[in-house]
């Protein structure tokens, strides 16, 4: 992985599908460089830890939310309990084919390649924590696939 968290595309699309924005425990930071507005993603030094961001001298209060990947790791649910299936689908991180999903022992319930997708699908079938997500999103989110 380049970066420990989000860059700002990958934010966006978060906030996007619907993931709370407080949830996010770093911020990228716009900034006036020559007269354009530049975000923290572009200098890894400018993005910062939620509580530190607001610190930074001259950002104006513009942040944009952004998640480190264990926060999103933690976020998820750690086990799923589907209705008609006895045994709960537990949440499998299968580093060496990269992949990402819920299973039970006999099936997979869905088997992601990246964790957006995973959250995506979580969201689209309410099994993430409703403080997490956001109602009546508006627009739709581009697929990082």
């Amino acid at each position: 992985m380049e970066n420990s968290y989000t860059n700002l595309y990958q934010s966006r699309w978060l906030v996007n599908i619907g993931l709370n924005s407080n949830t996010a425990d770093m911020h990228h930071i716009e900034y006036n460089y020559n007269g354009y507005n530049v975000y923290g993603e572009y200098d890894t030094s400018l993005c910062y830890d939620k509580k530190d961001a607001k610190d930074y001298e001259g950002c104006k209060d513009k942040y944009w939310p952004c998640w480190s990947y264990g926060r999103l790791i933690d976020l998820l649910p750690k086990y799923i309990k589907v209705s008609g299936v006895e045994k709960r689908y537990m949440l499998v991180w299968n580093v060496g084919e990269g992949e990402i999903g819920y299973y039970n022992g006999k099936k997979w319930l869905t088997k992601c390649v990246s964790i957006f997708v995973l959250i995506e699908w979580l969201i689209k079938n309410e099994y993430m924590n409703k403080k997490m997500v956001v109602k009546d999103v508006k627009g739709t989110a581009q697929s990082l696939d």
